[in-house]
């Protein structure tokens, strides 16, 4: 499987190409375009020596999805599904426009832990036109938080806690994960001039969450600069520092990191595009593919369907879209 991670801001396009065989997966490649629909053309011709056997992924900024958790008493299957409706509804501010992508990890005998992604359905579909419109035909759409959060996993893999800074040229990301779960995804402006501030807010934050913030801390930044910022982050999380074993991965994590989310098996994948929601080229992929790659069968109202891996849940106009436990 060759899959194609995108990390899209207004000046380019950061690309990271996967390949998985069996359990192993390669990075091949990793490279910045401009954003210019010439620049796609070229991405495009770069693919060809796949054959069209490819899949491309992007995501969601953080700004437009919001992340909250559940703890449920629960482990069946069935019976987390049978109640999350009735969790999600209390969570949801615009019910005939939302989208909510779930992951659920059991974490004992006696329950399980619920990630609970939502975004709407008008943001989801801008995002596929902005990306339609550049030539851009993507069949998996993920959240950036998320796609940090497996990128982090996949770099530190004996590391179950810690708080990731993530600087962009245009904006900072900020995580906080415990025991191999997300628990918090904050985003805010990348201006130097108030980056302490709101970085002292987020410490506060975590603080007043009862979270550990001496927990050992990973700086990215995408794009040098002349700020020490990796110095202003220490000032304020004073755990240990861990630092990436390849410095060029520093620019596309966020690439790597959505592109690992589409490749993931573990019930872990947040995907707003599964296929109620597929552009048509991207539903002809899937078909084409369909042996190879399982994705939630078209629901209709009030009716679960359960499959290997997706499950699709529409409860009123709220559409649930689950990767299984």
């Amino acid at each position: 499987m060759v899959t194609v991670g995108i990390a899209l801001n207004q000046e380019h396009l950061r690309i990271a190409i996967l390949t998985k065989k069996k359990s192993q997966i390669t990075i091949q490649k990793f490279y910045t375009l401009t954003n210019s629909p010439d620049s796609v053309k070229q991405l495009y011709r770069d693919l060809s020596i796949y054959n069209k056997n490819f899949i491309i992924a992007t995501f969601l900024e953080t700004q437009d999805v919001i992340l909250r958790r559940l703890v449920l008493p629960l482990t069946e299957k069935r019976k987390v599904l049978a109640t999350l409706p009735f969790q999600i509804e209390s969570l949801v501010m615009t019910p005939n426009d939302s989208m909510v992508s779930v992951c659920i990890d059991r974490i004992s005998k006696k329950s399980s832990s619920v990630g609970v992604f939502i975004t709407s359905q008008s943001l989801f579909f801008k995002h596929m036109q902005s990306l339609e419109d550049k030539g851009l035909h993507t069949h998996f759409v993920s959240c950036s938080s998320s796609s940090l959060f497996r990128f982090i996993t996949w770099a530190f893999p004996k590391q179950k806690t810690g708080i990731v800074i993530h600087i962009g040229s245009q904006e900072v990301l900020c995580l906080f994960y415990q025991e191999n779960h997300l628990e918090s995804a904050k985003a805010f402006s990348a201006d130097p001039t108030y980056l302490q501030k709101n970085l002292e807010k987020y410490q506060f934050f975590l603080t007043q969450k009862g979270w550990n913030t001496n927990c050992p801390y990973i700086c990215i930044e995408e794009t040098s600069s002349l700020v020490d910022f990796k110095s202003l982050v220490g000032k304020i999380f004073v755990g240990e520092q861990l630092f990436l074993e390849d410095p060029n991965h520093h620019p596309y994590a966020l690439a790597i990191g959505v592109a690992l989310e589409a490749i993931a098996k573990d019930g872990s994948q947040v995907n707003f595009s599964q296929k109620m929601f597929m552009t048509k080229k991207t539903k002809k992929k899937f078909k084409k593919n369909d042996s190879k790659i399982k994705i939630q069968k078209h629901v209709q109202q009030g009716f679960l369907k359960l499959t290997e891996s997706y499950t699709s849940l529409v409860f009123g106009a709220i559409v649930v879209l689950i990767a299984g436990i």
